[in-house]
């Protein structure tokens, strides 16, 4: 017999729900630590996120190429005075890079967002599962602005 929820507190992750049921506690919860929270949050979603951390990943080190790539230009062409060397194929390695980088950046950010907006739909549904699964006798004694007050 399920008695009424002895803790109800949300967070900005979190949603605990402590119920008594005969002599054990039983909980609906996420961990304390914000970090593995958040790992079970994304259940489901974890391949989008890394994808778009790999893809950041990727971008950023384009960047970087295309420093290194300036500074051989530099270093090689203008102060060395080689000349010989194609600067069409120059010019067209650096437009290739910031093309890369700026595909891969629209990728990672289009992938994160999909991913934090699928984590906050499962907070709320958390949430709202939460409320729909307390008493009508909590509902009855509690005023609508403090559960609105709670929810946001």
């Amino acid at each position: 017999m399920s008695k009424e929820p002895q803790s109800f507190k949300t967070g900005a992750l979190f949603l605990c729900v402590v119920r008594k049921e005969g002599n054990v506690k039983t909980a609906n919860t996420l961990p304390e630590n914000p970090m593995r929270g958040i790992w079970i949050l994304l259940s489901g979603y974890k391949g989008t996120f890394f994808f778009a951390i790999a893809c950041l990943g990727i971008a950023v080190a384009g960047e970087t190429g295309g420093m290194l790539l300036l500074r051989y230009f530099i270093d090689t062409v203008i102060v060395g005075g080689r000349w010989d060397i194609s600067l069409a194929l120059l010019a067209g390695s650096f437009l290739a890079i910031a093309l890369i980088r700026g595909i891969l950046s629209f990728y990672s950010g289009k992938a994160s967002a999909h991913a934090s907006e699928m984590v906050t739909r499962s907070i709320r549904d958390r949430l709202f599962d939460h409320i729909q699964r307390l008493s009508f006798a909590y509902h009855d004694k509690t005023k609508t602005g403090e559960l609105i007050q709670r929810a946001t």
